[in-house]
């Protein structure tokens, strides 16, 4: 996923003010032509000035955001202090997302939990941000509780809000299936067990596989014998992969689902990034 550049709102943000004006013109264009490493130098030497520079460590931030440099971004975004409501409560988003993103779901509803927005419409935003990191970790019964606090007033979050209630029910139908059950089918009859799973065209292939192993195997027993090279090699393919059938059969069902919420999860990202890529551009 690309993250966007967010140059509009880096542009006319008023707590820029501390940086003299050749210096912000400068800086505005290698944003601007997405000279972001020479962006990084400036701002750099900049913070080695002044280390506590809220607006320069959100810059800072959002140029790496822009890098999709996420470790980076956050590390700058959660230097800027609550001096600049506006600009610390856009970081605390920000950095919630890109936590979120790199798969540190406790981290991103700590931040979230932790922070109370006083800029409208922050307070829609936070509990849509942490009902979808409910999704993102299969907690169902916290995203029912957060939905009570959904809103249709605001048309930012409104279809996301919507395509959330689409994603619980998609995950909550996406069950796994029995291992056991799907062994036992495989074993009962080869790559029966895989179509259980998920896997109609594997469970065929597998059939196929088994049968023509099963064949050879017969034919070299009924012509030449148990102790025939042919017997030996073909019995012993079959057997092979009837057992890694068995086996592979009963993990499928685990890496099927997995695969499922994977996709979902994704699309819940998506939707997680869309309010944030229109509210703070």
């Amino acid at each position: 996923m690309r993250l966007p550049v967010l140059l509009l709102f880096i542009v006319s943000s008023s707590s820029y003010g501390q940086f003299q004006k050749t210096e912000m013109t400068f800086v505005k264009y290698l944003i601007d032509k997405k000279q972001f490493n020479d962006a990084i130098l400036v701002l750099e030497q900049k913070l080695a000035v002044s280390p506590k520079d809220d607006s320069l460590n959100y810059l800072l931030g959002k140029v790496y955001y822009n890098l999709q440099n996420l470790p980076e971004a956050n590390k700058y975004l959660s230097l800027v202090s609550s001096n600049y409501p506006r600009l610390y409560q856009e970081g605390v988003f920000l950095s919630s997302f890109n936590s979120a993103y790199m798969g540190q779901l406790k981290q991103a509803q700590t931040a979230l939990v932790n922070y109370h927005p006083s800029i409208v419409p922050y307070p829609f935003l936070k509990d849509f941000q942490l009902a979808g990191l409910a999704l993102l970790s299969n907690d169902f019964h916290r995203f029912d509780s957060l939905k009570m606090f959904f809103t249709k007033s605001n048309q930012v979050i409104l279809d996301q809000q919507e395509q959330f209630s689409v994603y619980r029910v998609q995950l909550a139908k996406n069950k796994q299936k029995s291992p056991f059950k799907a062994g036992a089918l495989s074993a009962l009859v080869p790559g029966l067990g895989r179509v259980y799973a998920g896997k109609k065209a594997t469970g065929i292939y597998s059939l196929l596989v088994a049968g023509l192993l099963g064949a050879q195997a017969y034919e070299g027993f009924r012509k030449d014998g148990v102790e025939s090279v042919r017997f030996i090699l073909y019995s012993s393919l079959f057997t092979a992969f009837y057992l890694g059938n068995i086996w592979g059969s009963a993990l499928s069902v685990k890496m099927i689902k997995n695969e499922r919420d994977e996709a979902i999860h994704k699309q819940i990202l998506l939707d997680l990034h869309i309010p944030l890529r229109t509210l703070f551009r």
